[in-house]
């Protein structure tokens, strides 16, 4: 029996890339590197390609606090758009 599954397909592509994408963004943020809007837009970016992950590896926490984010990433994005006109 292994401990470790080293198997990747394309869904844990994606789902490593939302990973990655989440925490650059994160760190731009921090660093201030990064607008409002865009620090929304990559989270929602993030959120649903590990979503899409989690369509192939099912787990309800993960998927309830990346349906969460993504979720209000969008509602930051839709409130920046109507703000900002």
């Amino acid at each position: 029996m292994s401990i470790f599954n080293f198997n990747i397909d394309l869904l844990d592509t994606v789902g490593m890339g939302g990973v990655m994408v989440l925490v650059v963004n994160y760190l731009l943020f921090q660093m201030q590197k990064t607008q409002d809007y865009q620090f929304f837009k990559y989270n929602a970016i993030g959120s649903f390609f590990i979503i899409i992950n989690l369509l192939d590896k099912w787990n309800l926490s993960s998927f309830m606090i990346e349906f969460a984010w993504l979720m209000i990433s969008l509602y930051g994005m839709l409130n920046f758009k109507l703000k900002s006109n």
